[in-house]
């Protein structure tokens, strides 16, 4: 494509190629990849932020637009009978938020929690759904999420727009999502105001005319717009009449809206300064998604272009960025564009990793200070990352589910490796000043590890039993199950890591004597 930057171009040609990304491409990753590749899509994919808490079974509703209060205050009073008929429920609280949406959350005594109830009576409520029609129904809390919205979901891709001229931004964010649609990866984008991973469209249908076909028939659009407003739902003020000595507002509304659907808008009649036509003669009908919110942000309108982009992340990264950077050039001063943060959740994951590098680094300096070097304690901090792999391996060879626990588990895994490695260096170095160099390096440090190896092997397996107790709540035990299996496959690891590494990482060779 012309104006391409010549990095697009080159990373079509190789790395988005079909032939590396079909042939190439999972070969390399596995061989330069590692447990980290693998720990990396496993994280991605079972990640989540788990708060403990009771078993309970939510149930939302979701009415469409239009619907009142009180349709569905009487929608969750059906539910609540419902579940009236249960005694070993101990509590549910509705919460109505307003007219469209509803929800009720279901708690049951302590003796049923950990039973087989909860799992029949959330079946039992999927059927209840089903059976009350008219609303959009999502339950869950226990296994399978049950849900019949017909909600779509947002893209994944998104570029965000702010500006103080509400029309002007919408013309521009119709400029950014026409250039999305112009690329043959994208199918579908839309303009949106709330920055959520779900929707529910509201859709209106407008009218195209055609001005051509209005001067050949020597109309104008506000002759025609003019008529079509005594056929709209069109509710206004009639004054007040004095009735039994009191003044009563009156209400007009066109008869014409009971019966006046899209068809006959488009089909009718419409007598037009002594001219009879159909608005299918003079334009066209258009059924368009209404944006029917408007956001502001910092004083600031907001609109957001959604879209998918099918194909590598990477090339999608690359095709967004040039969009943003080429109609940033073309904003006024006043209009900002950037592409959409990061979800919570992702936000605080990578704000957890950060905080375990921090830590690794207060390690490394305490360790300096405590060895006086600053060679051995960067080998004691290389085996961190050593044994990290045991916990790679045991969120993906058994598939768990990966949550706060597990970064704690990451935390606690460098202060008990570190701890290790610091017994042996620390024998390590009184032999060697008591030796002054008459024994080898190597057999100095198989001293050392040979005293402090059985302590470091019971401190080991010791913790590894006291663990034990906290995974037997199971994986839907939040925090505590990550944080034990984790804790446990980086400890089994780090006793290899110990025997193997830190003495490949320590500089063992005899120093050269000067004659």
């Amino acid at each position: 494509m012309e104006g391409e930057e010549w990095y697009h171009k080159v990373f079509q040609k190789t790395l988005a190629s079909d032939t590396y990304v079909q042939k190439i491409k999972p070969v390399v990753d596995k061989a330069l990849g590692g447990t980290l590749r693998l720990f990396s899509q496993h994280f991605r994919n079972r990640y989540s932020y788990r708060i403990p808490e009771r078993t309970s079974i939510s149930v939302s509703a979701s009415l469409p637009q239009g619907s009142t209060l009180q349709q569905m205050n009487d929608l969750m009073i059906e539910v609540e009978y419902y579940l009236k008929g249960y005694e070993q429920i101990d509590q549910f609280v509705t919460r109505v938020s307003n007219a469209r949406n509803g929800r009720i959350m279901v708690n049951f005594k302590p003796d049923f929690e950990l039973g087989a109830f909860p799992f029949i009576l959330l079946s039992q409520l999927m059927d209840l759904s089903n059976n009350l029609t008219g609303a959009d129904w999502r339950v869950y809390g226990l296994g399978q999420t049950f849900s019949n919205s017909l909600s779509e979901r947002i893209g994944s891709s998104k570029i965000v727009l702010y500006g103080y001229n509400y029309e002007e931004l919408m013309g521009h964010a119709i400029t950014v999502r026409d250039r999305v649609l112009a690329h043959e990866r994208v199918e579908k984008s839309s303009i949106i105001s709330q920055d959520t991973w779900m929707r529910d469209p509201v859709y209106e249908f407008g009218i195209s005319l055609d001005p051509q076909k209005l001067q050949a028939r020597k109309l104008n659009a506000m002759q025609v717009y003019n008529k079509l407003e005594g056929y709209s739902i069109n509710y206004g003020g009639g004054g007040s009449v004095f009735i039994d000595g009191a003044y009563e507002q009156i209400s007009l509304r066109s008869v014409q809206s009971d019966d006046f659907d899209i068809w006959m808008m488009g089909n009718t009649l419409v007598e037009v300064d002594q001219a009879v036509v159909r608005l299918d003669d003079l334009g066209e009908r258009k059924k368009q998604e209404l944006n029917k919110t408007i956001c502001k942000e910092n004083q600031q309108y907001r609109l957001i272009v959604e879209y998918d982009f099918i194909g590598n992340y990477k090339l999608g990264q690359i095709t967004r960025d040039r969009i943003i950077r080429e109609m940033s050039d073309q904003l006024p001063i006043g209009y900002t564009i950037k592409q959409s943060e990061y979800r919570y959740w992702q936000r605080e994951a990578n704000k957890q990793f950060f905080l375990i590098l921090m830590v690794i680094a207060i390690i490394y300096m305490i360790c300096a200070i405590l060895l006086e070097s600053l060679k051995q304690p960067l080998a004691v901090v290389l085996i961190i990352p050593v044994s990290y792999v045991g916990v790679f391996l045991t969120f993906y060879l058994f598939d768990f589910t990966f949550d706060q626990g597990g970064f704690a588990a990451f935390l606690l895994l460098s202060g008990i490796v570190v701890n290790a490695a610091l017994y042996i260096l620390n024998d390590y170095n009184n032999y060697n000043k008591r030796l002054k160099g008459k024994i080898l390096p190597v057999r100095i440090f198989l001293k050392a590890y040979n005293g402090k190896i059985i302590p470091i092997f019971l401190t080991v397996l010791s913790t590894v039993f006291g663990l034990v107790p906290f995974i037997a709540g199971g994986e839907d035990e939040a925090f505590w199950f990550s944080l034990a299996a984790g804790t446990m496959g980086g400890l089994i690891f780090s006793v290899a890591a110990i025997f193997v590494f830190l003495p490949a990482f320590l500089s063992l060779k005899p120093k050269k004597i000067k004659i």
